[in-house]
């Protein structure tokens, strides 16, 4: 089945006086996606979502959601999005259930039995009664997601939905983002910085930078760019780094804090390595090729930065 666009954006730029903090943007997310935005803190992913959903207006450059261009026609498709971009914010003296049941009529009647049906889906049926100014940071954003689902909406842009929950909250919520993308097909745009959740919840990912669109794509392609990277174990470690210098074609030697040896060459040239570390009488245990992970990117990325943190 050929990509269908629900999401595009081309050349998007957005100022606050003389910072930039969209600098010429163009995405594209996919009917079926689970598009996951990651980047430091002022990267710009915030505020790309908030243009995405027209709580800020662009200076310049186009959006366009399900194929509508023009913001007339964008603001008729809106009933077509949930979403959670701003801090959950309810009616503290209400229960949870009386804050869906009057936020979620806004957009519209609400068919009888949904407020349960979406209670249940984000685990809070127990607490529905309960209000929500006694509720944790968690079930608000529990609720917050509930919201969104109100309406059925075909696609969901969430700002950071795992803030707050426990280790359990946090895997309960990456399955919910599954199920409901592989069970109706939901679209998915999720702001986070929780690396390893993006990696194992998203098909697609964007990684900004100060504004900049650095990389888009399948997380399990962005560590192939450039020369293959292998980490090689042995009985001498440090022997092995100074082995693998000497050899011209190998680049990027250093020990590993996970243990190993970590280098890069090209694919051809491991026979030379195998080679050069026999002949020095190098014993090797393992030899592996690997990528560079999100969490060691944005690791390599903060190392390089006096200010900014993972966002």
């Amino acid at each position: 089945m050929p990509d269908v666009p629900i999401v595009k954006t081309k050349n998007l730029v957005k100022k606050f006086g003389s910072q930039v903090a969209v600098d010429g943007i163009s995405l594209t997310v996919n009917q079926g996606d689970v598009y996951g935005f990651l980047g430091l803190n002022g990267a710009g992913k915030t505020t790309s979502l908030r243009l995405l959903m027209g709580l800020l207006q662009p200076d310049s450059g186009s959006i366009e959601l399900f194929g509508q261009e023009k913001l007339g026609a964008r603001r008729r498709v809106m009933s077509r999005i949930g979403a959670m971009v701003e801090s959950p914010s309810f009616y503290g003296n209400m229960s949870g259930r009386t804050n869906l049941e009057l936020l979620g009529s806004l957009g519209g009647s609400i068919p009888k039995g949904r407020v349960d049906e979406i209670l249940k889906t984000v685990g809070l049926e127990e607490a529905g009664t309960k209000k929500a100014k006694h509720y944790s940071l968690g079930m608000k954003q529990r609720l917050a997601i509930g919201l969104a689902l109100m309406g059925d909406p075909e696609l969901i842009v969430l700002d950071e939905p795992a803030n707050g929950l426990d280790p359990n909250g946090i895997i309960e919520m990456r399955h919910l983002i599954r199920r409901l993308n592989e069970e109706n097909g939901t679209t998915f745009v999720v702001s986070s910085h929780l690396l390893y959740e993006i990696e194992l919840m998203c098909n697609r990912i964007v990684i900004l930078e100060k504004g900049h669109l650095l990389y888009q794509g399948p997380p399990e392609e962005f560590g192939r760019q450039g020369l293959p990277r292998f980490r090689v174990r042995g009985r001498n470690d440090p022997g092995i780094v100074e082995a693998l210098k000497q050899i011209e074609t190998v680049s990027g030697v250093s020990m590993s804090d996970e243990g190993g040896v970590l280098f890069e060459c090209e694919r051809s040239e491991l026979p030379r390595v195998h080679r050069t570390l026999a002949a020095q009488s190098l014993d090797l245990y393992t030899l592996q090729e690997e990528r560079m992970s999100l969490e060691e990117f944005f690791l390599e990325q903060a190392h390089t930065r006096s200010a900014g943190s993972l966002s």
